[in-house]
C-alpha cells in the first residue's frame, strides 16, 4: 500500500512543470483523467484490500475476479449475488481512497495548488462531474449490460455517496455543505452527461434502496475475517 501511495506522489510530483506552463481548462481536464484513472486503480486494489480475492479463490472455486464478466454464466443467483456486492463494495472502498488522494493534492486551504478553487463547494462539483463522466464512459462500454458489476447509475451513487462518512470522520464541520452540494450535483450531472436513471431524484432514492443488499452480504460472507487473514 505504502508503495502504490508513493508512487502516485512521485507521478503526481512529476507533472508539475508541466502544469505552470498550460491553462486552466487544460489542468481540470489532466485533473479530470487523473482522478478517473486512480480510481480504476483503486477500484481493483480495493479487492485485494477488502479480501475479494481470497474468498473468491477459498468459497466460490475462482482463480481470480474476472472484472469482464466472462465467467457469468458459471455462476449461480447467490454466487453472483457475492460478486455483485464484492464490486460494490470495491466501488465504496476506492471512493474513500480517492477522497484522501484528493484532499491531499488541495493545499493548506483546500482549495488547490495548480489551479485554485472558488470555494470547496467548487471542488466537490468538479469532483462529482468527474466521477459521473467515468460512469457515463462505463455506460457506453457495457451498454448496462451485465450481472455482476453494478450499474453505472448504481456505481454513481456508490461512489459519491461515500462523500458523507469521509467528510463525517474527518471534516465534519463540512459535512452539510459538502454532502448536501454533492447530492444535488450528482443528479445535474447525470442530467447534463446522459446518465440513465441518475437524473431523476426517485430513481436516486431507488438505487439507494436496491443497493442495501451490499452490507448484508458483508456480513454473510464474514468476508472481514478475510481482511485480517495473513497468507
Amino acid at each position: 500500500m505504502r508503495i502504490f501511495y508513493f508512487w502516485l506522489l512521485l507521478f503526481f510530483g512529476g507533472i508539475t512543470q508541466r502544469y505552470k506552463g498550460i491553462g486552466k481548462k487544460e489542468v481540470l481536464a489532466d485533473f479530470a483523467y487523473f482522478l478517473s484513472s486512480y480510481l480504476i486503480l483503486l477500484h481493483e486494489l480495493s479487492h485485494v484490500v477488502l479480501g475479494h480475492c481470497d474468498y473468491v479463490q477459498d468459497e466460490l472455486g475462482f482463480e481470480s475476479l474476472d472484472e469482464f464478466g466472462q465467467d457469468e454464466k458459471e455462476l449461480s443467483e447467490s454466487e453472483i449475488r457475492i460478486r455483485k456486492a464484492f464490486e460494490a463494495e470495491a466501488d465504496r472502498q476506492a471512493g474513500e481512497f480517492l477522497l484522501a488522494f484528493l484532499e491531499s493534492t488541495l493545499g493548506s486551504q483546500g482549495l488547490g495548488q495548480h489551479i485554485r478553487f472558488p470555494s470547496r463547494k467548487h471542488v466537490y462539483e468538479f469532483y462529482t462531474y468527474a466521477i459521473t463522466l467515468v460512469c457515463v464512459l462505463l455506460q457506453q462500454l457495457t451498454n448496462r449490460k451485465g450481472n455482476i458489476h453494478p450499474k453505472p447509475n448504481e456505481r454513481q451513487y456508490i461512489i459519491l455517496s461515500g462523500i458523507q462518512k469521509y467528510f463525517n470522520n474527518y471534516q465534519p464541520d463540512q459535512f452539510n455543505m459538502i454532502h448536501n452540494h454533492v447530492t444535488l450535483k450528482m443528479i445535474e450531472a447525470a442530467k447534463n452527461t446522459g446518465l440513465i436513471e441518475g437524473s431523476d431524484p426517485k430513481d436516486l432514492m431507488k438505487t439507494a434502496l436496491s443497493l442495501s443488499f451490499v452490507d448484508d452480504v458483508v456480513k454473510e460472507t464474514k468476508i472481514k475475517d478475510y481482511q485480517l487473514s495473513v497468507k
